[in-house]
């Protein structure tokens, strides 16, 4: 089974961005679970999530994960928040090496606002999810990366735990 590198976190962290450099410097493609929907869908996450509820999204995220971790090249696949809901996509999460980025509430919520590709959420339950989330993240990840730092040294962060990584026997 090929190990991918996994990049996992709420709407507004960063994933795509990161997980784009984190890519190219280490010569992997990307696997995007955002691009990924919208190409087989038709739509974005977001409206989706308007039209058949946010459970029909957090199942189409679950399957779109499932499907690029399957693909037999190692990839840097970046993935939603969502699929740590799920014992199955917390298993998936376990099988690869994944890493939670991180970051503050008022960051997301910053950068949640530069994509209409996202569903709006509200603060409260953003907050709640994302507490959440980052405990479940402690099962399932290797590290946690904060996300408010620059791309660059995020992506060197990351970086640093794929090589660690690839160390350990």
């Amino acid at each position: 089974m090929t190990r991918h590198v996994v990049l996992v976190g709420p709407m507004g962290v960063g994933k795509s961005t990161i997980g784009a450099e984190v890519a190219a410097r280490l010569a992997l493609p990307l696997l995007d679970s955002d691009r990924e929907i919208e190409r087989e869908m038709g739509r974005t996450g977001a409206a989706i999530a308007a039209s058949e509820g946010v459970d029909s999204l957090h199942a189409i995220e679950l399957a779109a994960f499932a499907s690029m971790t399957r693909r037999p090249s190692l990839s840097v696949i970046v993935t939603a928040a969502s699929v740590m809901d799920d014992p199955d996509g917390r298993d998936l999460l376990r099988n690869h090496l994944s890493i939670w980025l991180d970051a503050d509430e008022r960051t997301l919520a910053q950068r949640r606002r530069s994509g209409s590709h996202r569903r709006p959420i509200e603060r409260s339950e953003s907050v709640r999810l994302n507490r959440t989330r980052a405990e479940s993240a402690r099962g399932c990840t290797v590290a946690t990366v904060d996300a408010t730092a620059g791309v660059d040294e995020c992506a060197m962060s990351v970086i640093d735990v794929v090589e660690t990584a690839s160390q350990t026997p």
